[in-house]
């Protein structure tokens, strides 16, 4: 979940001003969180308020309505920070908080926490679609989150890049070639589909030999550069930082707001991931 919102922040400064090389500063003092991030911490509190959590369909309908509570909650928090139109309407109630068939990329970006909350695959993918069809219900956008949050539980749980790698090629079949996926992709423009960036995400987690690679490589991108970084950042955590705080995120979490942070360790405690006492300990600390 750090890797996300860190990824975002460093995609923040280029969205619309699109770099094409991984040469840039990190951190830099333009960065800052966009909805990638708020929503991804909407998300992790609902998973803590209806801890611990209830895999049945009843179970299920209560945590969506905790969802949307949530994600009405820090919308209000911070409601200029770059959300679609479509789910700014839904955020407003507009439609009485009924899925809009958006197959946006909305639905990669915020699904993280899923991964350090579960304990299996089947898990996972439950709570994705719940996380996930309350507002994007189509089938790209199930099928994008559904990626995301099963590669990052993945290499949560030890499993090694080749074998994450084959497992979502059964999403996305050219991610036997994430290279070409790569080359085919950069300065393609704006895309903000789930189809058109969450492979380029992944590809770039595939590619990248250790966090801050990865993020540059999707920040080298270009596009929807803070939601690709967002996502690719959330697999590059899970495999190289599971349990420990990189320099990186530790530069990151200084700059971010105190209301994120504190729900970050609130989150990472509840759950006693592998990440807690790390997080603990560097966010207690003065600085």
């Amino acid at each position: 979940m750090i890797g996300a919102i860190v990824g975002d922040v460093i995609g923040s400064v280029y969205e619309w001003d699109n770099i094409f090389d991984t040469d840039f500063p990190i951190p830099d003092s333009r960065g800052h969180v966009t909805d990638d991030s708020v929503m991804t911490v909407a998300v992790a509190e609902a998973l803590e308020k209806a801890f611990p959590l209830d895999f049945s369909k009843g179970g299920m309908a209560r945590f969506r309505m905790v969802l949307v509570q949530e994600f009405r909650h820090w919308y209000r928090l911070y409601p200029n920070v770059g959300y679609g139109k479509g789910f700014r309407k839904w955020l407003d109630g507009e439609n009485g908080y009924q899925p809009y068939g958006s197959y946006g990329n909305g639905a990669g970006m915020r699904v993280s926490p899923v991964a350090w909350a579960c304990a299996t695959e089947e898990e996972v993918l439950l709570l994705s679609d719940a996380v996930t069809a309350i507002t994007h219900d189509h089938p790209d956008a199930i099928k994008g989150a559904r990626a995301i949050s099963l590669g990052t539980f993945l290499a949560l749980h030890g499993f090694d890049k080749k074998t994450i790698a084959d497992r979502l090629s059964s999403f996305y079949p050219e991610l036997s070639d994430a290279g070409a996926v790569l080359v085919n992709g950069k300065g393609k423009g704006f895309d903000f589909s789930c189809r058109g960036t969450v492979p380029l995400a992944i590809a770039a987690f595939l590619e990248g030999n250790s966090e801050e690679a990865v993020i540059r490589l999707a920040v080298s991108l270009g596009g929807d550069s803070d939601t690709i970084a967002c996502m690719a950042g959330s697999l590059a955590e899970a495999i190289y930082h599971p349990s420990t705080l990189s320099s990186m995120e530790k530069s990151i979490l200084l700059g971010i707001p105190e209301d994120i942070k504190n729900t970050i360790l609130s989150f990472h405690l509840r759950f006693e991931t592998k990440k807690a006492e790390a997080i603990e300990e560097y966010l207690k600390k003065p600085h």
